[in-house]
């Protein structure tokens, strides 16, 4: 009995390191830092409610689908909506979004 339990316990750590492993392969790494304004550009961020424009370092990796599947099983819900964003620029080292002034 002993031994089961034991190999029971080993295979729940082992799905789990799975799970984590997995998750992380897969998690959006979206970075903000940035040494000048050609480094920011404007990606899908993501949310629960789906599109949602963020400005970001041009190598960030969004991504859209593990955000929307992540949503699903958690049953997470976000604020709809969203700033538009007509440009990014550097602004002490962190990507930041502006909207141009109506003339």
């Amino acid at each position: 009995m002993k031994k089961i339990f034991k190999m029971a316990v080993a295979s729940i750590v082992i799905i789990i390191a799975i799970v984590l492993a997995v998750n992380f392969a897969y998690m959006p790494k979206i970075d903000f830092s940035c040494s000048g304004d050609s480094d920011c550009i404007v990606i899908d961020g993501h949310n629960c409610c789906g599109y949602y424009p963020v400005c970001a370092n041009k190598n960030s990796i969004p991504n859209p689908e593990y955000v929307t599947f992540k949503c699903s099983i958690t049953g997470e819900s976000s604020v709809c909506g969203w700033t538009h964003i007509d440009g990014c620029k550097c602004v002490n080292r962190k990507c930041e979004g502006y909207q141009r002034q109506p003339a």
